[in-house]
């Protein structure tokens, strides 16, 4: 696994040439690690843990590190993670999770999130992100193509977060096809490079592989179905409810983020 990393870490940072100031300030070196494939954790370049507690928090951490630049509009972040109540509650609850969000980020909450007029910004570029990573990924970057490639087919992207809302579970089953669909292309690939030894082990890792990508397109052929019919549900619980998720108004917002 620690070979899948450091292969994924060094594709990823070759693509960051025009990356922002607060990148190259930090020598060239990601400030926050933050994993969304299996079960999500962020954690600084100190080693710190700064993944928000919240379910919606983090639910908006992961759209924000999959969506291009790591930016979208306040109003399409309130609708997609509240589409059950009014514009207003939403916009309102929209606060209070990025409150959330920049109060578990700390230190480095200024160098990693903004909110540039009407939009909230991630700053992807100093960033390690796995789920970005493992989309740009070429297989003979890996030492190990067989262990490494076999390693990426293990966790969902962002786990447990499926009953945040119907229109946050609809876009994550779409990020969920578009990523298991690349695994299943480089366990393809690296199919090609294998010995004939290891080919076994990848052909059993890619029948898996492809076994999910059809799962999930079955879910969505099915959820497209029930959301032409107006009888669109969230799936089943995979974990509690959590309860001081968007509780009350931040009594000490930071100045900025609001």
């Amino acid at each position: 696994m620690n070979k899948l990393v450091s292969a994924l870490e060094s594709r990823l940072m070759s693509l960051g040439a025009g990356a922002s100031p607060a990148w190259h300030r930090l020598s060239d070196r990601p400030i926050v690690r933050i994993h969304l494939l299996g079960p999500m954790r962020a954690t600084t370049c100190l080693g710190d843990n700064i993944l928000p507690h919240g379910r919606r928090a983090r639910a908006l951490l992961g759209y924000l590190c999959l969506t291009p630049e790591g930016r979208a509009p306040r109003a399409d972040l309130a609708t997609l993670l509240w589409d059950r109540v009014s514009e207003a509650a939403a916009r309102t609850n929209l606060r209070q999770v990025l409150h959330e969000i920049s109060s578990a980020f700390g230190v480095f909450a200024n160098e990693l999130i903004s909110t540039p007029g009407d939009f909230i910004r991630l700053s992807v570029d100093a960033c390690w992100i796995d789920a970005l990573a493992t989309m740009t990924l070429d297989p003979s970057a890996l030492d190990s193509p067989d262990g490494g490639l076999m390693a990426l087919r293990r966790g969902e992207l962002l786990e447990n977060l499926d009953r945040t809302s119907a229109s946050f579970y609809r876009w994550l089953l779409s990020e969920r096809i578009r990523v298991a669909e690349q695994v299943q292309l480089l366990l393809e690939r690296g199919m090609e490079q294998a010995t004939p030894k290891k080919r076994r082990g990848l052909t059993r890792a890619l029948a898996e592989v492809r076994g999910r990508v059809e799962t999930l397109r079955d879910i969505e052929r099915r959820r497209n179905g029930q959301e032409n019919s107006g009888a669109e549900t969230l799936p089943k619980p995979q974990e509690p409810s959590e309860a001081n998720d968007v509780s009350r108004p931040s009594k000490q917002p930071i100045a900025g983020l609001t």
